[in-house]
């Protein structure tokens, strides 16, 4: 800011206030004393980062919001499909095996044939099972044993079945119509009847299970489990020709009327 001076006189004393007077001169004000430079605010420098290749969790304390993760080397895509593929693998192993399927048949036994074998169920519907003993021979010792077939492998093929057959907590929840729950009689009717459509359509579950065993355990003894209803094949999916070994069995009462529903467990050499 420039400022006039204090001094308004001039050198030549003999001149008049009003005509000699001159313009006043004027001067540079320092303002340091009134704003100094050293008392303004300085700001540090940022100091450079060395960011390493790690995850680093930020978190806010006494804060609602979330923490998140930032990567600062996120993997790549090879390195996903090999943690998925390593996931898969470890899920397929945890899957428990009927402790038969690792039992190698024995080479030095016969498998000898035998005539076709069956089970009737325990009820219109696999849920009641078939009964937990082997199908009856004649033939003695029974043909099981030349195939490697032991009486525990055999019941627990049944048990699989059955348990594939019976109804899930879940199916018993979905049975229960709310609708129509201020009706108790008429909604335990009906769960009934939605149960028995359930248990109905466990057929397909169940043949799975039979093929399972068929694939794992049966076939490598040169044998075949094979459920039917009446006359139609449900499971047993083979390239053998098992239909007509089962039309030979005229010595057993097996049913042929269009109106036969009843479930049979039938077992062949092959």
């Amino acid at each position: 800011m420039i400022v006039p001076k204090g001094d308004m006189s001039t050198s030549d004393s003999g001149s008049s206030d009003h005509t000699s007077q001159r313009p006043p001169s004027y001067r540079v004000e320092d303002f340091r004393s009134i704003d100094p430079v050293d008392k303004r605010p300085v700001f540090p420098a940022i100091p450079e980062l060395e960011l390493e290749h790690t995850a680093i969790n930020t978190t806010y304390p006494n804060d609602n919001r979330t923490s998140y993760t930032t990567i600062s080397n996120p993997p790549s895509v090879s390195n996903l499909a090999s943690s998925s593929k390593a996931i898969l693998t470890t899920s397929l192993n945890d899957i428990e095996l009927p402790a038969a399927f690792s039992r190698i048949p024995p080479p030095h036994i016969s498998y000898d044939s035998f005539k076709p074998l069956f089970l009737v169920a325990n009820g219109k519907t696999l849920e009641k099972g078939f009964p937990r003993v082997q199908p009856p021979s004649v033939v003695h010792p029974h043909p099981f044993t030349y195939h490697d077939v032991t009486e525990s492998d055999w019941l627990s093929f049944l048990d699989v079945l059955r348990a594939a057959a019976s109804l899930t907590e879940k199916d018993i929840s979905r049975s229960n119509l709310p609708i129509i729950s201020i009706l108790p009689i008429v909604n335990t009717l009906t769960e009934a009847g939605v149960q028995m459509i359930m248990k109905s359509r466990k057929g397909g579950k169940v043949a799975k299970m039979v093929d399972r065993w068929n694939h794992h355990f049966f076939s490598p003894r040169r044998m075949r489990a094979i459920l039917m209803k009446g006359s139609i094949k449900i499971s047993g999916l083979t390239d053998i020709s098992a239909d007509g070994q089962l039309s030979t069995l005229s010595e057993y009462p097996t049913p042929s009327t269009p109106n036969d529903n009843v479930y049979r467990l039938f077992v062949i050499s092959v």
